[in-house]
C-alpha cells in the first residue's frame, strides 16, 4: 500500500510541476512574442502571417496550459494573454465587426476550455473580479479605438504594475 501511495504522490507532483512548467513557459514565450511583433501599440500582423510559427506554437502551448483562481496574479495574466493572443490569431480582418460572432460566437481552445472571447472577459474575468476595472485597458479587440496593446505579456510578477501602466 505505501508503495502506491508513493506512486501517486509521485504522479501527483509531476503532474502539478508540468503545469507550473507549462504555465511559466507560456509567459516566457508570449513576452518573447509580444515584444518581436508589436511596436508603439499596434501589432505587426504582416510579419506574424508571413512567419506564424511563433504565434502558433503560442496558441497550441496555451490550449494546455490549466491556472486557477487560487493564483490569482497568474490566473489574470495568463486569460488576459490568452485573450490578446486569440483576436491576434483572427488576423487578417479589417475590424472585428467585420468578422459574424467574433466575440460571442467563436471558440478559442485555451486554458483547457472551448471559449469565446466574451466569456473570457466577462465570466472568467469580470465576473470573478468584479471590483477589478482596469480591464477594460488591457483586453484588446483588435481595432483602433481600442486600448494600444503593449509589447510585453502580463505575467504574475508584474501584472499589477502592468495594469496600473
Amino acid at each position: 500500500m505505501i508503495k502506491n501511495n508513493s506512486l501517486i504522490i509521485i504522479f501527483l507532483f509531476a503532474l502539478s510541476f508540468g503545469y507550473a512548467q507549462t504555465a511559466s513557459e507560456f509567459f516566457l514565450k508570449a513576452d518573447t512574442f509580444f515584444s518581436t511583433y508589436v511596436k508603439d501599440g499596434r501589432v505587426g500582423y504582416k510579419e506574424i502571417k508571413s512567419n506564424p510559427v511563433m504565434l502558433n506554437e503560442l496558441v497550441t502551448l496555451a490550449e494546455g496550459v490549466v491556472v486557477s483562481m487560487e493564483n490569482v496574479a497568474e490566473y489574470q495574466a495568463f486569460w488576459i494573454n490568452g485573450y490578446n493572443l486569440s483576436v491576434i490569431n483572427n488576423y487578417p480582418l479589417k475590424s472585428p465587426i467585420d468578422k459574424a460572432g467574433f466575440f460571442d460566437k467563436i471558440k478559442h481552445n485555451i486554458g483547457g476550455k472551448s471559449i469565446t472571447l466574451n466569456d473570457i472577459e466577462n465570466k472568467l474575468l469580470r465576473d470573478n473580479f468584479s471590483k477589478e476595472a482596469r480591464f477594460h485597458f488591457v483586453l484588446v479587440c483588435a481595432g483602433l479605438g481600442c486600448p494600444p496593446i503593449i509589447n510585453k505579456a502580463y505575467t504574475p510578477a508584474n501584472l499589477d504594475a502592468q495594469l496600473e501602466m
